[in-house]
C-alpha cells in the first residue's frame, strides 16, 4: 500500500498548487471541489505526505442512477433505472505520475464505494472518463455502456469481490437481550448469527485489538478477516453450520 494518507478534504488541506496535467480537474479541485461538499453534491477524498498538507491525489464521489437502456441485463439486474456511485473525478499530482499510483488510488476510491454501498445500497459504479483514461479504467475491469461514449460501469459486487471486502452488520433487540449479526462476504452472500449481548461485546472486543495489532505491524489500513475475529471471539465459527 501507499506511503501517502488518504481521507477527506479538509479545511487546512493545500489544492492550490495541485497540477495533475488536465486543467479541468486542477480546476475542479481547487475550485469547486470544497463548495461542492458544502452543497451535499460529492464528496472528495485526498491524498496527503504524513508531514505536509498539500494535496497530491484526489477523488470525488457522489450518488448517481444509470438509465436502464444504457446497461446490459447483467449490469442491471432487478427492473427500473439502477442506483449507483460516480466516480466523477480521480487525479494524480504530476510529481506523482509514472509510479504505477494510478491504481492504488482508484482501489482506494472502490473500497470508499464498495463501504458506502454496504451501508446505503447501490448496484453501480460508474465513470465517464476523459479519452485518455479509457483504458486506464477498462483495465481494471470497467465496461463500457450501451450508446454513451466513454462511460463505464463496474458491479459494486464485483469490486466488493476483487478487493477481498466483507462487512459485519448489527442490530440489538434490547428487550430480548439479542443482537443480530450478519456477515456480508467479499461475494455479495451473506449468513446471519443471532447472540447476546456479551457476545457482541467479545467480537467488538476481538475486532479492536484485530484492528490494533494490524496497526502495529504497520499496516497502511484496518482491514481484518472478520470471520476469524468472531471465531476467536466466541470460541467456534458461528456461521459453520448455515454454509
Amino acid at each position: 500500500m501507499t506511503e501517502w494518507l488518504s481521507g477527506p478534504l479538509e479545511s487546512e488541506h493545500e489544492v492550490e498548487g495541485f497540477d495533475c496535467g488536465v486543467e479541468s480537474l486542477n480546476t475542479w479541485l481547487i475550485g469547486h471541489a470544497r463548495s461542492a461538499a458544502a452543497s451535499g453534491t460529492a464528496r472528495t477524498y485526498v491524498w496527503t505526505a504524513s508531514n505536509a498538507n498539500a494535496v497530491m491525489a484526489y477523488y470525488a464521489i457522489t450518488p448517481t442512477v444509470v438509465v436502464r437502456g444504457e446497461l446490459t441485463k447483467k449490469q442491471a439486474g432487478g427492473s427500473g433505472d439502477v442506483p449507483g456511485y460516480l466516480l466523477c473525478k480521480l487525479a494524480l499530482h504530476r510529481a506523482l505520475h509514472g509510479q504505477k499510483l494510478g491504481g492504488e488510488l482508484l482501489l482506494d476510491a472502490l473500497e470508499k464505494i464498495v463501504r458506502a454501498a454496504d451501508g446505503f445500497g447501490g448496484r453501480l459504479i460508474v465513470v465517464d472518463a476523459i479519452e485518455s483514461a479509457v483504458d486506464f479504467y477498462q483495465h481494471y475491469g470497467f465496461k463500457p455502456v450501451i450508446g454513451v461514449p466513454n462511460r463505464l460501469v463496474m458491479k459494486v459486487a464485483t469490486a466488493r469481490n476483487d478487493l477481498g471486502l466483507g462487512s459485519l452488520q448489527l442490530s440489538a433487540n434490547r428487550e430480548a437481550g439479542l443482537v443480530s449479526m450478519v456477515l456480508n462476504r467479499p461475494d455479495g452472500s451473506s449468513t446471519p448469527f443471532v447472540g447476546d449481548i456479551a457476545q457482541a461485546r467479545a467480537v467488538a472486543r476481538e475486532m479492536l485489538a484485530a484492528a490494533e495489532e494490524r496497526e502495529r505491524a504497520g499496516a497502511t489500513d484496518a482491514k481484518v478477516d472478520l470471520r476469524a475475529v468472531m471465531v476467536r471471539a466466541l470460541g467456534r465459527d458461528p456461521f459453520a453450520e448455515e454454509e
